[in-house]
């Protein structure tokens, strides 16, 4: 909706997107890519999608596990030359491959509407950046989900990095930590409404 006064006008809109379901589901060892690999075929066979990775190596390796179990999935990173970045990106818009499989260097101004699921692998980095990324399913407006595999392990990798970058200064660590302690809240809550919990982090109350 809109706002004027005083000559500016105010454009207001919430930050809910009902079409998308929000889960979190626990990370138990190396079986995660198996219980992926049933999700797409389930529910998503041929269907577009993005599983968000911590590192390359990780985009490399579940991309080929996915891979190997007959699914279209292609590896998306900024280690692999430009080229071949491009081709990825153009296969998948193409739906001549079907999942993406990507750091968060993945998705910045592609407008794809048919995206039915994104999956994060590994914890993100703020409830900010989840939205983001996220937010890249369903823009369709047709039923979509968004699934967040959790694990302490992860959240000790995410530390380590953040603690371990010698270009960051006291201050920003200190900020990311914050973002991390806010990921590991909404992961963690058992009774609370995560879009509850979502739209809050932004200031918005969900009736």
């Amino acid at each position: 909706k809109m706002r004027s006064g005083e000559g500016t006008k105010w454009f207001i809109s919430s930050f809910n997107r009902s079409n998308l379901q929000y889960e979190v589901r626990m990370k138990k060892g190396k079986s995660i890519t198996k219980d992926i690999v049933t999700l797409i075929r389930s529910k998503y066979s041929r269907q577009s999608g993005i599983v968000y990775c911590l590192s390359r190596n990780e985009c490399d390796t579940v991309a080929s596990e996915l891979s190997a179990s007959g699914i279209a999935a292609r590896s998306y990173h900024a280690g692999l030359a430009d080229q071949k970045r491009t081709q990825v990106q153009d296969d998948w818009i193409k739906d001549r491959a079907h999942v993406i499989v990507a750091t968060i260097a993945f998705g910045m101004g592609i407008d794809k509407p048919d995206v039915r699921f994104v999956l994060h692998y590994s914890v993100p980095k703020s409830v900010e950046g989840y939205y983001q990324e996220s937010g890249r399913a369903g823009r369709d407006g047709r039923s979509s989900l968004c699934a967040l595999y959790y694990a302490q392990s992860d959240v000790l990798r995410m530390r380590k990095l953040i603690q371990g970058d010698r270009n960051t200064s006291a201050q920003a660590q200190k900020i990311h930590e914050a973002n991390l302690q806010a990921v590991i809240k909404y992961c963690e809550a058992d009774t609370e409404c995560r879009r509850v919990m979502q739209l809050s982090h932004f200031g918005e109350v969900f009736d």
